[in-house]
């Protein structure tokens, strides 16, 4: 039984890896531009790293973390080292939380991921202020938060493999 349950795992980590390289292939190519709305890309991977710390433990997390944030490090030309801080980082917030409220309500996890977005936004922003001395706040910067949101949404529902409790 052991046995059948860590093959299991195995194919569960083996299908977050292979969706991962596959979301780091669109998200540096050009098909980029079709998943774009209002010049808003959606950060595929930062979704991934929510779904995958919310439903696995904190070593299994960080060791994600660490493989999407050296993967988005390398081909990120603008900025050097900041996603694979800035994921350690969204692990351990995710980790702290799912320790404080049950991680099964659809609801929680996705004001979860809002946070998560919103908080990266906002770090993003203020490093690219930090940079170039120029503060640009589009009127649409919220809609990149919930278009975020609204993927994750999406993406947890088909890959939880744990299953909703509704608590309203």
């Amino acid at each position: 039984m052991s046995l059948e349950r860590e093959r299991i795992n195995f194919k569960e980590k083996l299908k977050f890896y292979l969706l991962t390289i596959l979301f780091i292939i669109l998200q540096s190519s050009v098909f980029v531009k079709y998943i774009s709305f209002l010049d808003f890309t959606p950060d595929l991977l930062l979704i991934l790293l929510i779904i995958y710390g919310i439903n696995n433990p904190l070593v299994e997390g960080l060791k994600f973390a660490v493989f999407i944030g050296i993967f988005k490090d390398l081909l990120n030309s603008h900025y050097i080292l900041l996603d694979l801080p800035l994921y350690i980082s969204y692990i351990l917030i995710i980790s702290f939380a799912k320790s404080r409220i049950t991680s099964s309500n659809q609801f929680i996890r996705t004001f979860l991921a809002f946070f998560i977005f919103s908080v990266d936004f906002s770090l993003k922003s203020l490093i690219f202020y930090i940079k170039t001395k120029q503060f640009e706040l589009d009127k649409y910067t919220f809609l990149y938060v919930i278009l975020n949101t609204s993927i994750f949404f999406i993406l947890d529902k088909v890959l939880s493999k744990k299953k909703e409790i509704n608590e309203f």
